[in-house]
């Protein structure tokens, strides 16, 4: 878990997560843009911080119940 100084570290973090993710499990920003129904550009962006700013709404409300936005991956449960 990432521990960030403000927003924009935070969220060039969780960008930077992302991109490793990506690579790790070797997911072209392509395929990954065609399953998800958007261009290949507009992922990059994403993935770039050129676009998808949080709103500085989100910055105010995470400082004020002093809270961190991570990437991690999710608990599968176990089906019986």
């Amino acid at each position: 878990m990432r521990y960030c100084v403000n927003m924009n570290s935070m969220t060039d973090d969780i960008r930077a997560d992302l991109r490793a993710i990506l690579a790790r499990r070797r997911i072209k920003q392509t395929d990954l843009a065609c399953e998800l129904g958007t261009s290949r550009t507009y992922l990059s962006n994403l993935l770039n911080g050129q676009r998808g700013q949080l709103s500085p709404v989100w910055e105010k409300l995470l400082d004020h119940l002093d809270l961190d936005l991570v990437v991690r991956p999710r608990e599968h449960k176990s089906v019986d």
